[in-house]
């Protein structure tokens, strides 16, 4: 979850050398929504991917009363399979 009062958090998606997405999204109760779909990463290349090959990086910044900050999650091997793991947010 984001802290308190944040209203927008800036995000990218990115894998080694390309960036997937680079927008700012609104943030509702402390939370915000990413997607991407098969058809964003066929286009960008990724059509046969193994598992484990390739890293994606989540990168999401946010201002606070503090000043700015951010959260920065690798996932390292992805499949073309889909699916979805629940309550990661």
């Amino acid at each position: 979850p984001l802290p308190d009062g944040v209203t927008e958090a800036h995000v990218s998606l990115t894998a080694p050398g390309l960036v997937l997405t680079d927008t700012v999204v609104a943030a509702v109760d402390g939370s915000i929504d990413v997607a991407i779909t098969q058809q964003e990463l066929d286009d960008a290349g990724f059509t046969q991917i193994i598992l484990g090959a390739d890293t994606l990086q989540l990168s999401i910044a946010y201002e606070t009363a503090d000043g700015w900050e951010a959260q920065i999650l690798n996932q390292r091997g992805f499949s073309p399979l889909g699916g979805r793991v629940s309550g990661t947010g």
